[in-house]
Order: structure tokens, then C-alpha cells, then sequence
């Protein structure tokens, strides 16, 4: 798919996100859709509930071709992905950006930003089997362990804080 040695994106939230982004994780995914994009929206969904499953050592992001912001937001909203989203590229996302002939498709790349392995296009029927074996398999080519799904109740979520306990203090 290519490299992301130099790029800049602008995030959803009006953040920066760089090719320095990328150095904390084995292996990063971007999944690049559309709004306009019936398979790319039916797949949010799922995509939200991977995410949320992933081990630490793996990063999913999304980037949204189109800039219809409120469209954007609303889309993840409703399929509870709350994960960072691109919203403009610059550099070699542009490049690889450049060569997407279909959507949705999700690519993966290092810490190093080099791209491994091939895209995964189109929307996928058993989203987080397909994507566990794909990464567990660019993981194994890395020399890295594999790596296994939280299982749903293991998720982070926020909770609702305990009550207050009062102690007592000496004057």
C-alpha cells in the first residue's frame, strides 16, 4: 500500500496526528470510508466493537474521505466508535490516498509507518474474525506474538463513580 514516513492529518476533534502517532503501536489499522458509502456505514458498527476489543499493542483509526463533518459524527455516533478519525491528509497519506480504488478498505502499518501486508477491501461478512486473523497473521510475519480480543465485558468503559467515603482527620 505504500509508507507513512511523513504525513500530517488532521483529526475530527481538530487534533494533529503524524507519523509519530504510530511509533507506540505494533501495528496500526486504518479503515478508509465514506459517508456516501452504504458498505463503509453498515460496517461502522462492528468496526466500533473491534476497536474497543483490540489489545493495546494495536491502534485502529478511521479516515473519512468525504468532509461532511456533521454526516461524519453522526455515523460515529450511531455506531459507537469512539476511536480517532482523520478527516484531511497531507504527505504520503495523500500518496496512498491517491491509489484507493475502492471503499471501504483498511490497511495496516508498523511503528516505523512502513505499510504491511495487503489492504482488506470491501465490507467483511465476520468483521472481527476476518481482522484477528489478518492482524495475528501480520503480527507472526513481524516476529511478534499474536494477539487475542477482550472479550465484550472486558471492554473499558466508563463507570459511574463509587460514593464518597468520608475519613476522618486529626487537627
Amino acid at each position: 500500500p505504500g509508507d507513512l514516513k511523513s504525513f500530517s492529518a488532521e483529526t475530527l476533534d481538530g487534533d494533529s496526528f503524524t507519523e509519530k502517532n504510530l511509533k507506540d503501536y505494533d501495528l496500526t489499522m486504518v479503515n478508509i470510508w465514506a459517508t456516501w458509502c452504504p458498505p463503509c456505514v453498515a460496517e461502522m458498527p462492528d468496526l466500533s466493537a473491534f476497536q474497543k476489543r483490540v489489545p493495546g499493542s494495536i491502534q485502529v483509526i478511521t479516515y473519512c474521505i468525504d468532509g461532511d463533518e456533521a454526516a461524519i459524527r453522526s455515523i460515529l455516533e450511531e455506531s459507537g466508535y469512539e476511536g480517532i478519525t482523520l478527516r484531511s491528509v497531507d504527505g504520503d497519506f495523500r500518496k496512498i490516498e491517491s491509489q484507493i480504488m475502492y471503499i471501504p478498505t483498511t490497511l495496516f502499518f508498523d511503528r516505523e509507518g512502513r505499510g504491511v501486508g495487503a489492504g482488506v477491501i470491501g465490507g467483511q461478512k465476520d468483521f472481527a474474525a476476518t481482522y484477528t486473523a489478518v492482524i495475528n497473521s501480520l503480527l507472526r510475519s513481524m516476529g511478534k506474538p499474536e494477539m487475542a480480543l477482550r472479550a465484550e465485558d472486558e471492554t473499558e468503559t466508563e463507570t459511574e463513580p463509587g460514593p464518597e467515603i468520608e475519613t476522618e482527620t486529626e487537627d
